[in-house]
């Protein structure tokens, strides 16, 4: 059975090598850079249909393709600037991909805005992100909650008016719980930008009901290609929210489709 896959994966690949000789050059080397670059073949063959559909033989000229494929790409994958929204930020994510960096950076951008923002930790289990979120909350004079009880988690949102960003431990069962709580607010999914696509798929399948979701992508440092973010964004449906392009408190990005295309071709 693998080698048929094998096979068949290598059949798909030839028809997909010899359709693009029918295109103009500029974009089969569009095509040829989002490969390169991590894209899956038959969503990048499925772009450049998408544009040469759209412009047909001004394709020929390079500046036209590129433009087309930054519209198509734009149509496809959503943004969502959550700088720019008002209501607190509920972190999901599997453990050890980044959530807990990426709400102090998120704090820091709020706090650099004059917006009034506050860290809730909830962790039933331990105190792993107490004392970096303690540290970094005093730094900055940000206020700073942390419980290990569920039923705490509805009162500390509701108490106060400040914008929250919530990081929660990276159980599943446990985030699903805090949802039905907190139905309401915006939910990020952190990923790690290195995860493997199926283990991405996987993840957020299990938040396919939940409502005012959006995705982010950390740990982009580490990786060579970026390309697989494209298809993957393709794949799940769900708005980009933010980057993260290093372990610094700055490294992050809130994406705007320009620097999404350029990420797609051409990597870190």
């Amino acid at each position: 059975l693998l080698l048929m896959n094998e096979r068949l994966a290598c059949i798909e690949n030839d028809i997909i090598k010899e359709r693009t000789r029918e295109y103009p050059l500029p974009l089969r080397i569009l095509f040829d850079k989002l490969v390169k670059n991590g894209f899956e073949r038959k969503l990048a063959m499925s772009l450049i249909s998408e544009v040469y559909g759209e412009i047909g033989d001004s394709a020929q000229d390079s500046i036209k393709a590129n433009a087309s494929m930054k519209r198509a790409i734009a149509q496809q994958i959503s943004m969502n600037n959550i700088i720019e929204e008002s209501g607190s930020i509920l972190m999901l994510g599997p453990t050890g991909a980044g959530k807990t960096q990426t709400t102090k950076k998120l704090a820091k951008i709020l706090a650099s805005r004059d917006k009034a923002v506050s860290i809730v930790a909830y962790d039933p289990f331990t105190k792993g992100s107490y004392d970096d979120l303690m540290s970094f909350s005093e730094s900055h004079g940000l206020p700073f909650s942390f419980t290990t009880n569920e039923e705490d988690i509805g009162f500390i949102v509701e108490r106060d008016r400040r914008q929250k960003i919530i990081d929660i431990t990276g159980h599943s069962s446990i985030q699903m719980k805090v949802l039905e709580r907190l139905q309401d607010i915006s939910k990020i999914i952190v990923l790690p930008a290195g995860a493997r696509d199926e283990k991405m798929q996987s993840y957020c399948s299990e938040f396919d009901n939940v409502t005012n979701t959006t995705i982010g992508f950390t740990k982009l440092d580490e990786e060579e290609s970026l390309g697989h973010i494209g298809h993957n964004l393709l794949r799940l449906g769900l708005p980009v929210s933010f980057l993260t392009t290093g372990i610094g408190i700055d490294d992050i990005v809130i994406p705007d489709h320009e620097s999404l295309f350029k990420i797609l071709l051409e990597g870190n």
